[in-house]
């Protein structure tokens, strides 16, 4: 099981180390969690790394206290607390000096002396030979086996091979030069702990062989007591302690950064004083070691204090640390929410079902990663190719909250992510809870819990695979609710002693179903599991019953909390639809009538004095451009009407299944380039700063009005950005189908930069849904727009599109317009 820490370290040289570049340079592991979900996730992380090293330090202290009887004799309780006063004093006295000479006495110690008592150990029981002998002999255990120790060496080799995120190992990681460096460096300790557990391991066969009747917890110092020579043996005990005694003083040390920096940091608001902290960190090692006494006085075994620090640690903080690092980002909700549950199972499965601790772990944390999973999904904080995945899987309409694609982009199935997850948690409980509590398990109910587990799988995966398999994800969406919902009500209909739990969970299923179905599947979905429970009531019943009322408890409570969470979840998405579809009509609207009102004050001002001229038959005080500007102006009138009819329309078309594509065509950019800057909502002062330089004309496909639209909001956020530069100015031009809008303005803030596509955000008191829109139609366009500044210098928006491969347009061929260095000024001035 242990060897899994090599894929440990192996994933976090090639995994997390690349995308550690942006947290480089931080202090520990609260810093990046504050990063990442803010102030209030730094103390919580500073809290559980104080437990975290307290609980670890505890382990170096029963270890070496473990060694201390065996060669001393002296008593449990006398050697823990010896242990800790050493550890204070070498804490304090050692420094930084004595840490740097323990990690190499100890290396050399791992590298050579290890080795060397593993050759001679395996000399001592008869050589290589002997030891495979042995090894194929007693197989995979070398204890009296035990019902389903497999699943739990299972669950262990998993759980040793999630990346090691602890707050040791994310400070060693911070003081790194750099990820290129971090990568080496686990690379290295990848693979040397590969041999090293091999060699350890090695060293255990022969201790089994060796001393047969010793307790297992001085298996290894009884060992160096029995084949040893003396000058050797101490060199052996020498370096254990060295070993010990580094990895206590890192603990401490990340423990006293966790109070000073992580926990009162993060509560005060002004800094605590260097002379201040420095005692602060000294009495938290001091308290922190004491605690070791008890954690060492409490457990015996010190593979229960390793499993009850991966339960308190990776249950609560390592999906939101994994995912963060990937570049994830679920809400601060979402991540509290996902903390929530993974305590409560964590509570529930080890004080109430009494369930292996690494089973809890596991659980807890593939409902924490559901959870964040989908808070990504749905708040679009990380969609590679949205539009063109999301219209392949019709798995369950829902029209009108399919209106926002860019935000709620997992396919058209409603959270299909935590729901596939949850089931695939439900699907895998039989096997874990096989070992402790079942008295028969039948093998038709395993298969379709395989069955349901590797469909839920599909879902998880469908972003990955639905180039290959997009057509028979609606097959797998349905028959994952079936197996793991529809199906189940079968169950629940034909298990004995039918009671309280059995009919809330029916009702709970039920209810589930008519949140993930229409009318019409969920119908059918119901015939097929009174079908099917009529079908198995003809079979024996020892082919379908399950004996055990905790599997009927735990299935319920994954029920539930599937229900809860797709009510709380479909709850925000309504009320989030909703005010989308409302500021996006207001939005529309208000644009209009700025057009409609700027046209009327040009109307009030010059046809009253049109209209006495005329009556007086005397010569006008209105210029040629003016009356030029008079006569057009009902014409524009009416195609800025239209085309806020058209996107109305298009918004309209967006809440049905199949989009209408009656407004696409081809259009050339840079004549929608000039119909923005012609719109009367366009003031002539930012006319006035737009310059297009040196430009050439591109085709593109799609809704002409839209990208006008698009153009005019990117042009009404430079104006706003360029409203303290008086000297600024607006620069558009193209490039290999690419439109960029350029000011010189103040620029943005790059803690600002990430969330300016986001909905509802704005810097200016608006509604904050300009950029939102322009994201969303780009989208849908199967482009995407991008922005990059500098504060203080520039902004520049980048609007790539996709090829286009068409015929070319008739009678707008790029040679009869000249684009270049034109500068819209205000040329309606009736001087």
């Amino acid at each position: 099981s242990y060897l899994g820490v090599t894929i440990a370290r192996l994933s976090i040289a090639f995994i997390i180390a690349p995308k550690l570049e942006p947290f480089m340079g931080l202090i520990s592991a609260g810093d990046i969690f504050e990063r990442l979900f803010g102030r209030r996730a730094k103390t919580l992380m500073g809290v559980s790394t104080i437990l975290e090293s307290v609980l670890m330090s505890g382990l170096q202290v029963l270890a070496l206290s473990q060694i201390m009887q065996y060669f001393f004799g002296v008593q449990p309780s006398v050697a823990a607390i010896v242990s800790s006063i050493i550890i204070i004093i070498y804490s304090f006295r050692g420094g930084i000096r004595s840490v740097t000479a323990t990690d190499v006495f100890q290396f050399g110690i791992m590298i050579v002396a290890i080795p060397i008592m593993c050759a001679v150990a395996i000399a001592k029981i008869g050589g290589y030979s002997e030891l495979f002998s042995v090894i194929k002999q007693k197989g995979a255990y070398f204890a009296q086996p035990m019902p389903g120790d497999w699943l739990k060496h299972t669950a262990a080799f998993i759980a040793f091979s999630l990346p090691c995120l602890y707050p040791v190992c994310i400070q060693r990681m911070l003081m790194a030069k750099s990820p290129q460096q971090v990568k080496k460096t686990f690379v290295i300790t990848g693979i040397l702990s590969f041999l090293f557990n091999i060699t350890v391991g090695c060293i255990g066969v022969a201790a089994f062989v060796l001393l047969p009747n010793i307790d297992h917890n001085h298996a290894f110092s009884g060992l160096i007591d029995l084949i040893l020579p003396v000058g050797i043996k101490g060199l052996i005990i020498a370096g254990l302690l060295a070993i010990f005694m580094s990895t206590i003083d890192s603990i401490l040390n990340v423990g006293a950064v966790a109070v000073t920096h992580d926990l009162i940091g993060s509560v005060v608001t002004k800094p605590l004083a260097p002379k201040t902290a420095l005692r602060v960190a000294r009495l938290s090692s001091v308290l922190m070691a004491l605690g070791s006494i008890l954690i060492a006085l409490i457990f015996t075994n010190v593979f229960e204090v390793m499993f009850f620090i991966m339960v308190v640690g990776d249950s609560v903080f390592f999906p939101g640390f994994f995912l963060g690092l990937l570049g994830f980002k679920p809400r601060i909700r979402d991540f509290w929410l996902g903390v929530g549950i993974s305590v409560t199972i964590v509570l529930v499965g080890h004080f109430w079902l009494n369930l292996f601790q690494i089973y809890t772990m596991l659980i807890a944390i593939s409902c924490n990663m559901a959870v964040l999973l989908a808070s990504c999904y749905l708040n679009s904080k990380k969609i590679s190719e949205p539009n063109k995945k999301a219209k392949s899987l019709k798995l369950v309409s829902d029209p009108f909250f399919e209106l926002k694609k860019s935000s709620f982009a997992i396919s058209t199935s409603s959270y299909c992510d935590i729901f596939s997850t949850l089931i695939l948690i439900n699907s895998l409980l039989p096997f874990f809870f096989q070992v402790p509590y079942a008295e028969s398990f039948p093998l038709a109910f395993l298969i379709i819990s395989v069955l349901a587990a590797c469909c839920a799988v599909l879902l998880i995966l469908r972003q990955a695979l639905v180039s290959v398999h997009k057509k028979i994800f609606s097959w797998v969406w349905h028959a994952t609710i079936f197996l793991g919902l529809s199906f189940h009500i079968a169950y629940i209909l034909l298990q004995p002693n039918f009671g309280i739990i059995n009919i809330a969970d029916f009702i709970t299923v039920v209810a589930l179903l008519s949140l993930l179905l229409k009318r019409k599947e969920l119908f059918l979905h119901l015939c097929l599991s009174a079908f099917c429970a009529v079908f198995t009531s003809l079979l024996p019943s020892s082919i379908f019953t399950i004996t055990i009322s905790e599997f009927r408890t735990w299935s319920f409570f994954i029920h539930s909390l599937a229900l809860v969470l797709c009510l709380f979840l479909f709850r925000k998405r309504d009320i989030a639809a909703y005010q989308f579809m409302t500021t996006k009509f207001a939005h529309e609207t208000g644009r209009t009538l700025s057009a409609f009102s700027s046209s009327a004050k040009f109307l009030d001002k010059y046809l009253p004095v049109l209209i006495e001229t005329h009556k007086a038959y005397a010569p006008t005080q209105i210029n040629d451009r003016a009356l030029m500007r008079l006569e057009t102006i009902a014409q524009q009138l009416i195609v800025t009407s239209e085309r806020s009819q058209q996107n109305l329309k298009a918004f309209l078309a967006l809440t049905k299944i199949d989009n209408s594509e009656c407004y696409i065509s081809p259009h050339s950019i840079m004549a929608i380039v000039t119909s923005a800057l012609n719109d009367l909502s366009v003031p002539k002062q930012l006319k006035a700063m737009v310059e297009i330089k040196n430009t050439h004309d591109f085709i593109f496909l799609g809704h002409g009005a839209q990208i006008t639209q698009v153009v005019i909001n990117l042009l009404e956020n430079a104006e706003h950005a360029t409203d303290k530069c008086p000297d600024a100015k607006i620069t558009i031009w193209t490039k290999n189908n690419c439109l960029y809008v350029e000011d010189t303005g103040e620029g943005i803030a790059k803690g600002i930069l990430p969330n300016i596509f986001d909905d509802f955000f704005s810097t200016k008191g608006t509604a904050g849904q300009g950029l939102a829109f322009c994201k969303l139609v780009m989208e849908n366009h199967g482009g995407e727009i991008s922005c990059e500044s500098t504060k203080g210098e520039f902004t520049r928006f980048t609007i790539r599109f996709p090829i286009y491969t068409g015929e070319p347009l008739i009678g707008n061929s790029k040679n009869e317009h000249d684009y270049s260095s034109i500068i819209y000024a205000d040329s309606y001035s009736s001087n």
